[in-house]
């Protein structure tokens, strides 16, 4: 299947846009957007390879890091955005440097263990 070789560009795109955020100061652009559609189109693919494969192992574990990363990433920003009482203060936001370098981090410790496993077979 081709779970693991996409997966290597998922967790290569994640870790370009970790850096975007840092180097942009936490300001979003398309780029962000194009990113967390496909995080949000690869968790579905991603939940779906869980329950329709017989996984074991790292197999197993990567799916399940990746749907585990992109529901804490949503659940945190439900929680950054709450503080904004109107659609006005919220253009002003800033995702923070830490929300930059654990995206940095996920990606590419997702891309790498990708790789791992599609150089293992």
């Amino acid at each position: 299947m081709l779970y693991t070789p996409v997966s290597i560009l998922v967790g290569a795109l994640i870790t370009a846009e970790g850096l975007k955020i840092l180097i942009d100061e936490g300001r979003t652009n398309r780029f962000s957007n194009f990113v967390s559609a496909v995080e949000l189109m690869w968790m579905v693919i991603s939940l779906v390879y869980l329950f329709t494969e017989e996984l074991y192992g790292i197999y197993l574990f990567m799916p399940a890091f990746f749907v585990a990363y992109v529901a804490a990433g949503f659940i945190s920003s439900l929680l950054m955005i709450r503080q904004f009482k109107s659609m006005e203060e919220l253009e002003d936001f800033r995702v923070p440097k830490s929300y930059g370098v654990v995206s940095m981090i996920a990606g590419f410790l997702f891309s790498a263990a990708s790789m791992a496993l599609f150089a293992a077979g």
